[in-house]
Formats: C-alpha cells, structure tokens, sequence
C-alpha cells in the first residue's frame, strides 16, 4: 500500500510541547546547529507548521501555561 502522507499519532501534550520546542529552538537560531542537511530544517519546519494548525492559539494569553502544564503531565506519566 502506497501512501503520499504519514500519519503520526501525538497526544495533544505531545504535540503542543514538541510545536513549542520547535518553535522556540527556530526563533533562537538552533535549528541550523541541530540539523546535518537543509532538507532535515526544511522537514521539521513543516511539522511545526502542521502541530501550529493543531495546537492551541500561540498568542492566547494562557499559552505559555499551557504549555508549563503539558510539560508536568508528560514528565508525571514518565514516572
């Protein structure tokens, strides 16, 4: 079976958390040290612009608390 897309199942924490960190190392210039090939940055450019449509409004004002509680849940289910 061919697909043109793959599906990645996240979970809204996830996916806001993993968006922001994106987004965030983006804004600081730190993608280029973590990337081999400009295809990688293009690649999670386009996953940040995909989990954007996703997540919660970035300029909501309860967003970087959002954020600080999906980060708690996530590290609380890890142990």
């Amino acid at each position: 079976m061919t697909s043109d897309e793959v599906t990645i199942r996240l979970s809204p924490d996830e996916a806001l958390v993993l968006f922001d960190w994106i987004s965030r190392t983006d804004d600081q210039g730190g993608l280029d040290p973590l990337t081999e090939d400009h295809a990688e940055r293009v690649a999670l450019s386009s996953l940040a612009a995909t989990l954007e449509d996703q997540v919660i409004d970035v300029f909501d004002p309860a967003y970087t608390q959002r954020v600080r509680t999906a980060r708690l849940r996530l590290t609380r289910d890890l142990t």
